[in-house]
């Protein structure tokens, strides 16, 4: 499987990013939310983003947004991890996620970088989805 994606935004509101595999059935990608290694959540990527649709990215249909339930926004956003679901692959947090840190207030207080300095490659670029396999 061939995909690429980032994740933009981890907490206290929400975890926002986008994923998109050129070799899908044009059926949206299912994640599972885990933070502090617990599963706090489900969500599908395919919120429309013209800046993806741009770059290639099909449609543009590829963001996800999963809101943060009200009980767990005080917690450490730093170990966030996205599972796409049936598979042992995770979609990981990097320098270009704004990342709420528990005690330091909100993602964008914590990083003052944004979606629109992140570098976006192109589907047929040699840049892909920074993912680790993880056995069970």
């Amino acid at each position: 499987m061939k995909i690429s994606g980032h994740v933009d935004l981890c907490g206290p509101e929400l975890i926002e990013g986008w994923l998109f595999s050129a070799e899908g059935d044009g059926e949206p990608i299912k994640l599972q939310v885990y933070v502090e290694d617990g599963l706090i959540g489900e969500c599908v990527a395919y919120l429309y983003r013209p800046d993806l649709q741009e770059a290639g990215y099909g449609d543009g249909r590829c963001g996800f947004s999963f809101e943060i339930p009200d009980d767990l926004k005080d917690i450490d956003f730093s170990t966030t991890k996205l599972k796409l679901v049936e598979t042992p692959v995770f979609l990981l947090p990097d320098e270009y996620t704004n990342v709420a840190v528990k005690g330091q207030g909100s993602a964008n207080e914590v990083s003052s970088r944004s979606r629109r300095d992140m570098p976006l490659a192109g589907p047929d670029s040699s840049v892909r989805l920074r993912t680790r396999v993880i056995s069970r």
